[in-house]
């Protein structure tokens, strides 16, 4: 401080476009390496760092034990100042797979005034929050789908709410058979530690990603020596359980039939219906309407 001269230097993985907040001999910052660090500002030694996903281009805010950081993927989350773990999460567009791809980014710092938290997305939108979060539902899961194999080795995908509200889907159970569905909630977030996927009551190894909320899991496994044996004929319930960060918990169960004597499915574009209405001549070459 009397020099002005280098006392450390750290190595972000990413540009630093923001001033960093300091409280208590601890130094908050965001980068465009999609992490939150917090240094001893004494000594520039890293006390933790926090994975937000997407770059953070404005600032952080410190307010009680919480540390407040937007990213440009349009994500505002809560951070414990002391650990780093998330303590709530929110989206700042529609969460729902047909959105994934349009994301507002928050690229300025939030602001805490009168006991809330404004943040001003790239939407032209300003929100509101309560600093504990808000959190007014449980979990969703979403556009849950078993993966299988076509005949001509590529993959098809298999609605699993047909198993659900009407007759019980029925397929082979040749592998690979792949669970795929998402997880979203719109206040606290989804806590990871929470999830659960069972087979029958069997619980399935997953995998999960927090930024997207897509969720993966194979329903068969390599049997001893690395072969891969079909899913047994019978009957099947898939159960996706998991809890937000307020403990909402939200549970759904899939149900489906294996039957293996049914061969592959047929290629995604065979499974189309035909793109021509009734009556109407379609053109020759186009989907649906066979070349002339």
């Amino acid at each position: 401080m009397r020099t002005g001269g280098l006392v450390w230097r750290f190595p972000a993985q990413g540009p630093i476009t923001s001033a960093p907040a300091l409280a208590g001999g601890t130094l908050y910052f965001g980068a465009h390496d999609g992490r939150v660090y917090a240094l001893d500002a004494r000594r520039g030694t890293l006390k933790w760092s926090a994975r937000v996903g997407w770059p953070v281009w404005g600032g952080v805010v410190l307010t009680g034990r919480f540390l407040l950081v937007g990213t440009e993927g349009g994500m505002l989350f809560a951070l414990d100042r002391r650990t780093g773990r998330k303590v709530w999460s929110y989206r700042i567009h529609a969460t729902s797979p047909d959105d994934l791809s349009r994301l507002f980014g928050v690229t300025s710092a939030p602001t805490v005034a009168l006991g809330m938290v404004f943040v001003y997305g790239e939407d032209g939108v300003l929100y509101a929050f309560s600093p504990k979060g808000i959190d007014e539902a449980p979990p969703r899961v979403e556009g849950a789908a078993l993966i299988l194999k076509a005949r001509d080795g590529s993959l098809v995908a298999y609605d699993l709410e047909e198993g659900t509200e009407g007759e019980p889907l029925t397929i082979p159970g040749a592998p690979p058979l792949r669970l795929v569905a998402f997880l979203f909630d719109q206040g606290s977030g989804i806590r990871p530690e929470s999830i659960k996927v069972a087979l029958n009551g069997r619980p399935l190894p997953f995998k999960y990603d927090q930024i997207k909320g897509r969720l993966s899991a194979d329903l068969v496994t390599p049997a001893e020596g690395g072969v891969e044996r079909p899913l047994p004929d019978g009957k099947y319930t898939l159960t996706v359980a998991a809890e937000d960060w307020r403990g909402r918990r939200a549970e759904e169960a899939f149900k489906f039939v294996v039957d293996n004597t049914l061969p592959p499915p047929p290629p995604p574009e065979e499974r189309r219906a035909p793109e021509v209405f009734p009556g109407v001549p379609g053109t020759p070459g186009m989907p649906g309407v066979p070349p002339m």
